[in-house]
């Protein structure tokens, strides 16, 4: 069975010229190497050197070797390095998980930090609907998940990373945008594009706050994804009700104009990794990067 150590050896003789040589590059005894060498011969079963008046010269059997071993080389040396930073903690890609609706357009400017912090790690995010989430991470599919809705599971850490106020997004011509804040009472008449599904917390939340004043909303649409729902608002098919952060990221992209809302609707942003894995300083670095956001 071959061995790193001992390709590693054979590489740097042939770089180098001869064992001695070798052997001090890569910091071991002579003895040594030239064990590891014939060791590697022994395995192969065919000679890679042969000597020559100026030393050590490849075999025909040792050319074609070297080149086919180079290749093989830089696998194995991949693998060490990716086995390594696992043991650490240190892994060199993350897999995040978000909700649908307003994820992706929460964690774009967050996304763009941490990579510029982390320029060897590589990322993948999935926006889902949360019913996805238990499933994804006790399977291990996805290594951290955000969302504004409470998993209670005890093989979940969660961290609570901040929370944002409701606000309400008008298009531009709306008369409401006239007024510094605007009330329930005063959105009674309107359509309404909701971003969430029927089932969601969030939803809930925004409902609460109109049934508590009597306000019977006429929603027209529910979408998951924040773009669309600031779409349809542009297009004038109507107003929502969306967290400020998510308001802060989009509205520039669009011809719409938002307000404070009241009465208060607050939604909260929750972290969860998975309980008894090793401690992660990229995902630490994550959550504290989307606390900052949030801030």
């Amino acid at each position: 069975m071959l061995r790193i150590r001992q390709l590693n050896v054979f590489h740097a003789i042939v770089q180098t010229g001869s064992v001695t040589a070798a052997s001090s590059q890569l910091g071991m005894s002579q003895p040594a190497a030239s064990q590891t060498l014939k060791d590697l011969e022994m395995a192969l079963d065919f000679k890679l050197f042969e000597r020559d008046g100026r030393g050590l010269r490849l075999t025909e059997a040792g050319e074609m070797f070297f080149i086919e071993s180079e290749k093989s080389l830089y696998v194995m040396q991949e693998l060490e390095q990716r086995a390594q930073a696992i043991k650490e903690g240190n892994r060199g890609q993350m897999s995040i998980a978000c909700e649908a609706a307003w994820g992706a357009s929460l964690l774009t400017p967050v996304l763009s930090k941490f990579m510029e912090r982390r320029p060897d790690v590589s990322l993948a995010v999935y926006p889902f609907a949360t019913s996805y989430f238990h499933s994804w991470m006790s399977g291990g599919m996805i290594d951290i998940a955000v969302t504004s809705v409470p998993i209670n599971n005890q093989n979940f850490i969660q961290e609570r990373l901040g929370s944002s106020e409701a606000v309400i997004i008008l298009p531009k011509s709306h008369p409401l945008c006239a007024q510094s804040t605007i009330h329930a009472e005063q959105v009674s008449e309107e359509d309404f594009i909701v971003l969430s599904s029927r089932n969601e917390l969030n939803y809930y939340r925004s409902a609460a706050a109109f049934q508590n004043l009597g306000v019977v909303r006429n929603i027209r649409v529910f979408s998951p994804l924040s773009e669309s729902v600031f779409s349809l608002v542009e297009q004038g098919a109507g107003v929502s009700i969306v967290s400020k952060m998510i308001c802060e990221t989009l509205s520039g992209q669009f011809d719409v104009e938002w307000r404070p809302f009241q009465p208060k609707i607050r939604y909260d942003v929750f972290g969860y990794k998975r309980r008894g894995m090793p401690s992660n300083r990229h995902e630490t670095l994550f959550f504290d990067l989307l606390r900052e956001h949030i801030a």
